[in-house]
C-alpha cells in the first residue's frame, strides 16, 4: 500500500487512543480499555504471516462486485494482492445520513460478498465516515507490517466502493520464547528523551506532556516484535515505535 495509507493509519489510530496516557510513576494506570497490556503472555508470542492467493472462484466474484467499467483500475496478482480504483464515484458527498455503524457494515457487505471479509481475528476503524481500515490482531493487538501492504482497506459510500487496496495473509503460531521487556514507564522515558533530542533545534515541535500510545506488533523481516506505539498529536507524522523487548527506538 502507498505510505499515504500508512500515514492516514497511524492517524486514526492516534486518535483512537488519544485519551490513554502513560504513567511515569506506575504501569498499573495503563491497565484501562481500549489499551492492551503488554505483558509476559504477549510479549514473547512467535507467529508468520503466509500469502493466501485468490481462488478462481473469488476473482470471478470480484469482478461481478466491483464496478471494472471505464475509469476504473482492478490488479489483482497471484500472492493474493488486490488494488482496486473507481474514478466514477465521489468521495465525501452526501455522507450526513451516515454513521460510523453503518459505513462499517456497508464495508463488511462488500467485502462479505467478494468472498474477502476475514474470519479470523481483526479490527476495523472507520475515518471520515468514508475510510475503512481493517487491520490482523494477534491476541488482540493489532498487527502492522513494514512493507505496508498487509490489511484492507477501503474508501466506500452507498453508492459503492471508489477505492480498495487488499493484502490478508495467515496469521500461524510458531512456537514461544520467554523474553525479558521494557516497561510501559521505561518505553514511555525513551520516546521522551529520543523526541527531545530528534527537535533539539525545531522548538516549535516540542515534548508532548499528554502522549497516545498503544501496543502494536509490528512484523520485520519475517519476525513479529511487539512494540509500544507512541504519537504526538501535532504532527501526526511523529509516530515513533519503541521495541517493547530491546527499548530500540523504531522511527516510523
Amino acid at each position: 500500500m502507498k505510505k499515504i495509507v500508512t500515514i492516514i493509519l497511524l492517524l486514526a489510530i492516534i486518535l483512537s487512543f488519544s485519551a490513554c496516557n502513560l504513567s511515569d510513576n506506575s504501569d498499573e494506570s495503563v491497565d484501562e480499555p481500549p489499551f492492551v497490556r503488554i505483558n509476559d503472555n504477549s510479549a514473547d508470542k512467535v507467529f508468520m504471516l503466509s500469502e493466501i492467493p485468490f481462488t478462481s472462484e473469488q476473482i470471478e466474484k470480484i469482478k461481478t462486485v466491483l464496478d471494472t467499467e471505464k475509469n476504473t483500475r482492478l490488479d489483482i496478482d497471484e500472492t493474493g494482492k488486490l488494488s482496486y480504483d473507481n474514478n466514477n464515484i465521489e468521495i465525501g458527498i452526501n455522507q450526513a445520513d451516515l454513521t460510523k455503524e453503518l459505513v462499517l457494515q456497508i464495508a463488511e457487505d462488500y467485502l462479505r460478498s467478494m468472498d474477502l471479509l476475514p474470519s479470523g481475528d481483526y479490527t476495523a476503524r472507520v475515518l471520515g465516515l468514508d475510510t475503512i481500515h481493517f487491520l490482523h490482531t494477534y491476541d488482540g493487538v493489532p498487527l502492522f507490517t513494514d512493507d505496508d501492504n498487509e490489511g484492507i482497506v477501503l474508501w466506500c459510500t452507498g453508492k459503492g466502493i471508489s477505492k480498495l487496496e487488499y493484502r490478508w495473509s495467515n496469521v500461524t503460531p510458531v512456537d514461544k520464547k520467554g523474553k525479558k521487556q521494557i516497561t510501559a514507564s521505561k518505553a514511555k522515558k525513551l520516546y521522551l528523551n529520543y523526541m527531545e533530542k530528534k527537535y533539539r533545534g525545531n522548538p516549535e515541535f516540542g515534548v508532548p506532556s499528554n502522549v497516545p500510545y498503544q501496543q502494536i506488533y509490528y512484523y520485520k523481516d519475517g519476525k513479529p516484535i511487539p512494540c509500544y506505539l507512541f504519537g504526538n498529536e501535532e504532527p501526526y507524522m511523529n509516530a515513533v515505535c519503541v521495541n517493547a523487548v530491546t527499548g530500540k527506538i523504531m522511527d516510523w
